[in-house]
Formats: C-alpha cells, sequence, structure tokens
C-alpha cells in the first residue's frame, strides 16, 4: 500500500474542514488559483472567482457567513493584499472572516468571537476579528507590513 503526505496547506485545509464539520458549520472548499495555460506558456488568473476570495466559505451553525483564508503553519505572510481585503470586507459586514494556519487558532478566535456576539458585543466581536487579520502580507513577491484596518 502506499501512503503519502499531504501538502501542508491540504493538511490544514484536512484539519479545520474536519472541525467545522463536527461543530456543525456547512462550508465548501473554493479554489481560485492560476491555472497554466500551455498554449500562452504563463498563468492565467481564473476568471470565474473574484481575486482573493478565501479558501472556505460558508455559514456557521449560528446562521454567520464564514470565510477562511488557509495557509500553511508558518506561511501566515503568504497572505495577499486582495486576499486580506476579502476577509476584512466579510469582517465589516459583520460575518467572520480569518486566515487560519491551525485548528486550535481557529478554536479560539472562534470561541472568542461567538462569544462577543452572543453576548451583543457586535462591534467588540468586529474590533476583535479584525485585530486577528494579518499584518504582514506578500505584494509582488514581496512580504510588507501593514498598519491596522
Amino acid at each position: 500500500m502506499k501512503y503519502f503526505q499531504l501538502k501542508p496547506e491540504k493538511q490544514v485545509e484536512k484539519e479545520v474542514l474536519d472541525w467545522l464539520l463536527q461543530n456543525g458549520f456547512s462550508v465548501d472548499v473554493y479554489d481560485s488559483k492560476a491555472i497554466f495555460s500551455e498554449t500562452a506558456q504563463r498563468y492565467k488568473k481564473s476568471k470565474a472567482m473574484k481575486e482573493g476570495t478565501s479558501d472556505l466559505l460558508g455559514v456557521s451553525p449560528q446562521g454567520f457567513f464564514v470565510a477562511l483564508e488557509l495557509k500553511a503553519p508558518k506561511k501566515e505572510a503568504t497572505c495577499t493584499l486582495d486576499q486580506r481585503n476579502f476577509l476584512q470586507d466579510k469582517i465589516e459586514k459583520n460575518g467572520f472572516g480569518l486566515l487560519v494556519s491551525s485548528v486550535s487558532s481557529l478554536q479560539e478566535t472562534w470561541s472568542s468571537w461567538i462569544e462577543l456576539r452572543n453576548q451583543g458585543k457586535i462591534n467588540e466581536a468586529r474590533e476583535f476579528i479584525k485585530s486577528k487579520l494579518p499584518s504582514r502580507i506578500t505584494i509582488e513577491n514581496r512580504i510588507v507590513a501593514i498598519g491596522p484596518s
């Protein structure tokens, strides 16, 4: 029998999906990566998805929109400006948007966020999750620091 190791981001995806489904979330995986064109001999961006669309989109058991951008551990700074802006837009509309590189960080962040929401502290919940947005992102193959949103 041949065994194979999942790529680190795919391992995060599997673990996150398992946790989400065990906890009553309804989520789908979206792949918006560029595709190599043999004809053009370069990568072409997908026209089917908005640039920066998160990897997982769905709804929490409480009815909140959820957008999760998955990254391998220690690769959080590979988040692009479009990905960060996508998450920030969903947060501004009272959804849950997060860059995730481990199930434990998702669990901790979700638990704190949903507790604030359940207490009716909508603005505090929004500011809390905004504080979790990446402060370092990749622009034109360079990692840059950005200020708070």
